[in-house]
């Protein structure tokens, strides 16, 4: 929830952090209808821990700015025809998520794999929205400060969340890693 969230930014070490949260949806183009995974991404300046994660770079538009509400940013497939549509996508093109029309700001280079060659992006207070999901959250990225040791930041993420949520050191409902440990 933003409660973790706001945990993790507070944990000494820690320079940012950004929520995500991501659920199945109606994407659709045409008269075609996809279930496809729909994520939310920041419109501010926390989007760039993504950024600099994902090692996504876009081959066409932009990204979110701030202001932005019913715009998406899609994956590279959605350029190919028939990969998920039968027609092309590309930026300056509507689709609908859940019946909601979504202007296409951004296309990614390609990944090289089908789940980040799929994605569908759209601004987290919009998701909030669309699918009425409150504060949740299913995933939270941060970025430590240059020169702390990131397990140690881990593991006071760890101590904080168990805090916040009242609970005992092996009952925890979540997990922390590093950048390392993903590998």
């Amino acid at each position: 929830t933003d409660d973790d969230l706001d945990a993790i930014k507070k944990t000494k070490g820690i320079d940012d952090a950004m929520g995500m949260a991501f659920t199945m949806g109606v994407v659709s183009y045409k008269d075609e209808i996809k279930y496809m995974m729909v994520y939310s991404m920041p419109t501010d300046e926390s989007r760039k821990i993504m950024e600099e994660i994902s090692g996504f770079d876009l081959d066409e538009g932009r990204t979110f700015k701030r202001d932005d509400k019913y715009k998406v940013m899609l994956g590279n497939y959605f350029v190919q025809k028939g990969k998920i549509f039968d027609k092309e996508i590309h930026t300056g093109k509507t689709i609908l998520i859940n019946d909601v029309e979504f202007d296409v700001i951004g296309i990614y280079e390609p990944i090289g794999n089908a789940a980040d060659d799929s994605n569908v992006i759209i601004p987290s207070d919009t998701f909030r929205e669309v699918f009425d999901s409150g504060d949740e959250i299913g995933a939270v990225f941060a970025r430590t400060i240059p020169g702390v040791n990131p397990e140690e930041v881990a593991d006071d993420v760890e101590e904080n969340l168990r805090k916040l949520h009242d609970i005992e050191e092996g009952n925890e409902h979540f997990f922390v890693q590093t950048s390392t440990e993903m590998m």
